[in-house]
């Protein structure tokens, strides 16, 4: 639910709206003070910045992995690479 809906009149039925904090995980009266207040608490800003070094911390491992990935396969093909010279008495195109 965007943020100018809950400026928005709303209907008699519709007035209990709850709005969901997803660093918080859980639900938040949908109203302007309510959400000011949710969003400017001590815990909601330590969610966020937990939730932003999860991001961090997933980011360099996954780019940790990827240059594992690339050294393990650099030796593998010059593995190769000295196997097909001595098979074939080609030098090798080191």
């Amino acid at each position: 639910m965007s943020s100018s809906s809950s400026s928005q009149r709303k209907a008699p039925w519709d007035r209990n709206t709850k709005y969901w904090c997803q660093y918080c995980q859980i639900f938040v009266q949908d109203n302007k003070s309510s959400r000011n207040m949710h969003d400017n608490g001590g815990k909601h800003k330590g969610n966020v910045q937990k939730y932003l070094r999860k991001i961090d911390k997933d980011s360099k491992e996954k780019d940790d992995a990827k240059e594992k990935l690339r050294t393990e396969l650099d030796r593998i093909e010059k593995a190769a690479a000295l196997r097909y010279s001595k098979d074939t008495g080609v030098p090798a195109d080191s």
